[in-house]
């Protein structure tokens, strides 16, 4: 083989894997940018859903001062905040440690089942 046509070859190969590489860099960019988006509308989903469940509670509590404070609480919730440095979720701390523990969450649905029944 000469080396003009040992040129074109790699040359041609190489810019093969150029090319298929970019085209890869652009879709994973693009799954990631989508990723981001369903987990702010997922976000707002969930403030919406916090909002309904605070008017409903309100409702059947007929406690105007509850119903007031409730809604201005809830009504200032934001879940699309951004995490500092080394934390990876509002619930684990950056050592992986879970700082709102399953007994706690028991104990918030135990109450708010109580208060449904009545």
């Amino acid at each position: 083989m000469n080396t003009a046509a040992s040129i074109f070859y790699y040359t041609s190969r190489f810019t093969l894997v150029a090319v298929i590489e970019t085209v890869a860099l652009f879709f994973l960019r693009l799954y990631r940018s989508s990723l981001s988006d369903e987990k702010y509308v997922s976000n707002e989903i969930t403030n919406i859903e916090l909002k309904m469940g605070a008017l409903l509670t309100a409702i059947k509590s007929n406690n105007d001062s509850a119903i007031e404070e409730i809604l201005l609480i809830l009504s200032k919730t934001e879940r699309n905040f951004i995490l500092k440095k080394g934390e990876i979720s509002i619930y684990h701390s950056s050592d992986g440690e879970d700082m709102l523990p399953a007994s706690i969450v028991g104990h918030i649905m135990e109450k708010i089942a109580l208060f449904s029944r009545k």
